[in-house]
C-alpha cells in the first residue's frame, strides 16, 4: 500500500497519529502518550509519537516503509532550538522518510479552516495562537510560560482556582464554592495539608489538579462569581493574544475564520470564556467568524503532509 501520508499531533497530554492515502482517505488512527518534550523529556516524547504511529499503521494494515511524507505538529516546538532538537530526534524515527516538524497551531488551523487561512486559538493544558494571512504571511506566539507573556490554558485556570480557594479559606478574599470543591478534587482533609503537598510539588500542576478546570466552568454556571471571573479573564487574555497577531498581519478589516482548538474550549458548561474571547477579538476584528474545532488537528497535519507533495487533495473535504 505505497503512497501513505501521516499527520501527527503531539500534545501535552496525548499524541494522535492519522495515516491516509494520496486520495484524501484516512485509513488509520492511533493514540500515544504526551509529547511535549519540555515536560516529559525527548525520549518519552519520541516513544509517544512512535506509539501513536504504530497504532495508526496497524489499523491501516501498512508498514512504515509505505510512508511518503510525515508532518508533525508538536507542542513545545516554539524556539529555533526546539526545532533543532525535535528535528534531530525525529530523524531517528523516520530514517529516509521526508518529514516536517511544525508548531501545533498550524495543524489545528489547517484542520479547522475551510479557506486554508485565518486564525487559531489553542486553549488546552497550555495555550497558544497563530494567524495566517491570505498572502501567506504568518504570525505565531512563542506559546511559552506566563512570565514570557503567555496566559491561559487549564494549568493557569487550575492555579487560579487554587489561589482563590486558599484566599476564601483564609478569609482574605471573596467566598467561593471552590473552597470545598478543591479539597474534594485533590482529596485533602484541609488547606494546611494541601499547602504542604503544593510546596513539595514546587509549582507543578498535576493531572488531578487539571480536573479543576471543568469544575470552574460548572461552578460558574451555578452562580459562583469567582469562577465566572476566572473564565472571563481567561477568555479576555486569549482574545487579546489573537487580536495582537491579527493586527500584526493587518487583516483586522477582513472576514476570516477563527478556529478554537483545545480541551478548555470543548469542556465545561459555561459560555463565559468563549463569549469574552469573542467580545475581545471582535473589538479588533469585527468580521471574524469564530467556530469550535470540528476535526482533529492530526487531520490538519495529514493534509499538510499531502499538500507538501504533488499529490494533494486541494481544499476539498477528506474522506474518513
Amino acid at each position: 500500500m505505497p503512497g501513505l501520508f501521516v499527520g501527527i499531533d503531539g500534545g501535552g497530554s496525548k499524541t494522535l497519529a492519522v495515516v491516509g492515502n494520496s486520495g484524501g482517505q484516512v485509513l488509520g488512527q492511533g493514540q500515544g502518550g504526551p509529547a511535549n518534550y519540555h515536560n516529559v523529556g525527548i525520549e518519552t516524547a519520541l516513544a509517544s509519537i512512535k506509539q501513536s504511529l504504530d497504532h495508526a499503521l496497524n489499523q491501516a494494515g501498512a508498514p512504515v516503509g509505505d510512508i511518503d511524507r510525515v508532518v508533525l505538529g508538536l507542542a513545545g516546538a516554539d524556539l529555533p532550538s526546539d526545532f533543532d532538537i525535535l528535528t534531530e530526534a525525529c530523524h531517528r524515527l523516520f530514517p529516509g522518510i521526508p518529514f516536517e516538524v511544525t508548531n501545533d497551531t498550524w495543524i489545528a488551523l489547517r484542520a479547522g479552516s475551510r479557506s486554508g487561512w485565518g486564525a487559531v486559538s489553542i486553549c488546552g493544558a497550555s495555550t497558544n495562537a497563530a494567524a495566517l494571512a491570505p498572502d501567506g504571511r504568518r504570525a505565531v506566539l512563542r506559546g511559552l510560560a506566563y512570565e514570557m507573556g503567555n496566559k491561559g490554558g487549564a494549568r493557569d485556570i487550575a492555579r487560579d482556582a487554587l489561589y482563590h480557594a486558599f484566599r476564601s479559606e483564609e478569609g482574605v478574599g471573596p467566598r467561593t464554592m471552590l473552597e470545598d470543591a478543591v479539597l474534594e478534587v485533590t482529596e485533602h482533609r484541609d488547606y494546611t495539608s494541601l499547602a504542604s503537598t503544593l510546596l513539595e510539588l514546587k509549582g507543578e500542576i498535576t493531572p488531578t489538579m487539571l480536573q479543576l478546570c471543568p469544575l470552574v466552568s460548572d461552578l460558574a454556571v451555578a452562580g459562583d462569581e469567582v469562577c465566572q471571573e476566572i473564565l472571563i479573564a481567561t477568555g479576555r487574555a486569549q482574545g487579546q493574544a489573537l487580536a495582537g497577531l491579527v493586527r500584526r498581519l493587518r487583516i483586522e478589516t477582513m472576514s476570516f475564520e477563527v478556529v478554537l482548538s483545545g480541551s478548555v474550549y470543548q469542556l465545561g458548561t459555561s459560555p463565559l470564556l468563549i463569549d469574552e474571547f469573542a467580545t475581545t477579538l471582535h473589538r479588533t476584528a469585527p468580521l471574524a467568524k469564530i467556530a469550535l474545532q470540528s476535526r482533529q488537528p492530526a487531520v490538519g497535519a495529514y493534509l499538510l503532509a499531502l499538500e507538501g507533495t504533488d499529490q494533494r487533495p486541494g481544499k476539498r473535504e477528506i474522506e474518513t
